[in-house]
């Protein structure tokens, strides 16, 4: 099982890949945003997981975006 130092590690990865394709590509934010996703989701949809991934944006990201609770660590 990933460990909570792992997942912090991963994120901090995450956030350093996506500000440098950002400045790579000269795209917006919003723009970036938009293409991480439909990414997910079309590897979640390629690996049989298309339920679970709608499942977890509905119950996970869409509550918190509605409520600006999202944190980013």
């Amino acid at each position: 099982m990933i460990s909570d130092e792992q997942i912090e590690r991963m994120s901090h990865e995450v956030d350093d890949m996506l500000g440098d394709l950002g400045v790579k590509y000269g795209v917006s934010v919003l723009s970036l945003t938009g293409i991480v996703l439909a990414r997910l989701a079309l590897f979640n949809i390629h690996l049989g997981n298309r339920d679970d991934f709608n499942k977890l944006i509905h119950e996970t990201l869409l509550p918190a975006v509605d409520e600006k609770e999202i944190s980013l660590h």
